[in-house]
């Protein structure tokens, strides 16, 4: 909780800053397996010359003993590589001094505040890695994006019933 409010707080102290929230898709997939972790081979896999061997995980799976461990381990090796320090007091804050953008990572979740440049970059980085789903707060479309999608509420004919008739607006009608 504390450490979701530091981002927020983050994000309400200036303006320009803007909110990324993603998700990594089959986080555990993408970090080596650490410990011994052996399994039988799946059926569509096995030849006559199979029956009765196992196979070693060389990836992380959901639900060995150190998959999440070992997805954290990658995940901040991949952001000390793009330049971020990982916090002291809380491990799951990660931090640029270059640019001033701060990551937060909650197992296969983060959340990344920064200037609109600075997430897009952010973006950028992580989605050339892993398959992520998200989502960029406080962004606006551009300019001549919003002029289109204002368009169709310019100039409509309105009309005045009864039940806005005490109210001191008016209530569009489309054609």
């Amino acid at each position: 909780g504390e450490t979701l409010r530091l981002m927020l707080g983050k994000l309400a102290s200036d303006k320009r800053r803007k909110l990324m929230y993603a998700d990594v898709s089959r986080a555990y997939f993408y970090a080596p397996a650490v410990w011994v972790v052996s399994g039988g081979l799946p059926a569509e896999d096995c030849g006559p010359a199979d029956k009765g061997r196992v196979g070693k995980l060389k990836i992380s799976m959901y639900g060995t003993g150190d998959a999440a461990a070992n997805w954290a381990a990658e995940f901040g090796s991949t952001l000390l590589a793009a330049g971020y320090r990982q916090g002291k007091a809380s491990p799951c804050i990660f931090h640029n001094d270059n640019d001033g953008t701060t990551v937060m990572v909650h197992g296969d979740d983060f959340v990344a505040v920064g200037e609109r440049g600075q997430i897009q970059l952010f973006r950028k980085q992580v989605a050339n890695i892993f398959t992520v789903k998200d989502k960029i707060v406080g962004m606006l479309p551009p300019v001549n994006k919003l002029e289109k999608l204002r368009q169709p509420f310019v100039n409509l004919p309105y009309v005045q019933t009864q039940a806005s008739a005490s109210c001191k607006f008016q209530i569009p009608l489309r054609t």
